[in-house]
């Protein structure tokens, strides 16, 4: 058990090495351990956890304990991996904070769309708040573009402020002239 599971961390940390995001969800951990049912690889993860080899992120996401993602794009990397399976874009109060449309800063705070269920996680690396929409990619592609540097889709201006009234946040915090 003990050397499967410092096989685990040395194939993870490469992993990291090569340009991984540092967040792993179970499907990745299985790929690696090769268990032969979710419940062998249910108790796996459990005591990776519990050798200090993993941190749990959030239901279904974990770190490598020595090696924690840090720095620009870490909460992108977070709802790309929480969402995996799922169409995610930046918007609302996080992109236009960005772009300096909104006075607030939204630090450690990431609020974004898919098509996956809504949701917000709490974690040890900020919040990541998702909103269901029903649209798809097709019905927004001129309206969001590819940022390279997190590796995550974000909103272009004026979606982002269609997303925000949508949402039902506070325009209030609008820069004069946008609302």
């Amino acid at each position: 058990m003990k050397s499967d599971l410092l096989r685990l961390q040395k194939e993870m940390v490469c992993a990291i090495q090569k340009g991984h995001t540092g967040f792993f969800n179970t499907s990745d951990i299985a790929y690696w351990v090769k268990k032969s049912s979710r419940d062998a690889l249910t108790l796996f993860i459990h005591n990776a956890i519990k050798a200090g080899v993993l941190e749990r992120v959030c239901k279904g996401v974990y770190v490598v304990s020595i090696f924690k993602p840090s720095g620009e794009g870490t909460l992108e990397a977070l709802a790309k991996k929480i969402r995996s399976d799922y169409f995610v874009y930046v918007t609302a109060e996080t992109e236009l904070s960005r772009l300096g449309v909104i006075s607030q800063l939204t630090m450690g705070y990431l609020t974004a769309m898919t098509n996956g269920r809504s949701g917000v996680f709490k974690t040890s690396f900020g919040t990541v708040e998702f909103t269901h929409t029903k649209k798809n990619i097709h019905a927004v592609m001129d309206d969001i573009w590819y940022d390279t540097d997190t590796g995550i889709h974000r909103a272009r201006e004026a979606l982002a402020l269609r997303d925000l009234k949508r949402i039902g946040r506070n325009v209030g915090m609008l820069n004069e002239g946008l609302e």
